[in-house]
């Protein structure tokens, strides 16, 4: 019989390769591979442009050598993945460290404090030491840079610098996420204005009992919990969204002017039943959701996203407002 010359081999790499990705990423859902094993396959990115040529070369001759050279890299990749912190590869356990930073109120009658939060959770509340300004617990991982300046008008900054792994980005982790705390309190007893740069993380900002008069949140990635207090005068808050879900909680008798970027995510706003709020909202993708007893005011006719005014009755006439601009992206707002 005249062979076909036509006839080629289909190699079975490929479908092996696949099956070995599926089993990569089952074991890791399980908790079975070690915790840094996607920093492992990422340093081992060059092994894959040698099982490919190989394949190209000769794997392609017949499926049993395609599938000798599928089944030995995943079973090589399997291998360093395991030993990969006696090898070398992966990089040492994360250390983390845990200081108290703190600063006593002494002179000052007003301060502005600035935060660049690190990886992990974060809570902020109002400190009961009357004599302190700010209390701060941290537990991080790389440096963290704290600065006081001034007497009577005071300004702290605490900024954070994440270690140089040289593209090592192990020490995000779940575990690490989970560890890394930034406990932080600050004084009811003068005015403040404060500035909060986000990261990536969990944020529960409770204003409540603050003196604030300004107000300014840079989100990141992660959900972001912020209660706004009722102070003696009207202040600006301006969110800055990026990728993650806010809740803001305004307190009974506050009157706040607020203003939110929205980026990607839901925001939710809570205010008081009985408070006289304008909502004036634009969102590019998602809807608007308000209380039944408000008054739509505008309508923008929007075929994608919605946009509008909205106000409680008799919104003129009160003396304590909340003013609410939204410019959204992609995500939904609920005022509730």
């Amino acid at each position: 019989m005249e062979e076909n010359k036509g006839f080629r081999y289909r190699s079975l790499f490929w479908p092996i390769v696949l099956i070995g990705v599926g089993v990569f990423w089952l074991l890791g859902n399980l908790g079975i591979l070690p915790e840094n094993y996607l920093w492992t396959l990422f340093r081992l990115w060059p092994l894959a442009l040698i099982v490919i040529g190989l394949d190209i070369m000769v794997g392609r001759r017949s499926p049993a050598i395609g599938a000798l050279i599928g089944f030995g890299a995943v079973a090589l990749v399997l291998v360093l993945v395991f030993a990969g912190s006696s090898l070398g590869i992966t990089p040492p356990e994360t250390e983390f460290i845990t200081e108290r930073f703190t600063e006593s109120i002494g002179n000052a009658t007003s301060a502005r404090v600035n935060l660049n939060l690190a990886v992990g959770k974060t809570t902020l509340d109002a400190l009961s030491d009357p004599n302190t300004l700010i209390d701060a617990e941290l537990t991080y991982v790389g440096e963290i840079n704290f600065d006081v300046q001034g007497d009577v008008q005071k300004t702290i900054s605490i900024s954070h610098r994440a270690p140089s792994f040289s593209f090592n980005w192990s020490w995000i982790t779940d575990t690490d996420l989970k560890r890394a705390w930034w406990d932080i309190g600050l004084s009811p007893e003068i005015p403040l204005t404060l500035n909060i740069d986000g990261s990536v993380g969990q944020s529960t900002i409770d204003l409540s009992g603050l003196q604030i008069e300004d107000l300014d949140i840079d989100g990141d990635i992660g959900d972001f919990q912020i209660t706004l207090p009722a102070t003696e005068k009207a202040y600006d808050v301006y969110i800055n969204g990026g990728v993650g879900a806010f809740e803001v909680i305004l307190e009974r008798g506050a009157a706040v002017n607020l203003t939110i970027d929205g980026d990607v995510g839901e925001f939710v706003i809570d205010v008081p039943a009985d408070a006289a709020v304008r909502i004036d909202a634009d969102v590019d993708i998602g809807d608007v959701r308000v209380p039944s007893n408000f008054v739509r005011l505008s309508d923008g006719g929007d075929f994608v996203g919605e946009s509008g005014v909205w106000e409680t009755p008799d919104f003129d006439k009160s003396d304590v407002r909340i003013v609410i601009v939204f410019n959204g992206g992609v995500g939904d707002l609920t005022v509730r």
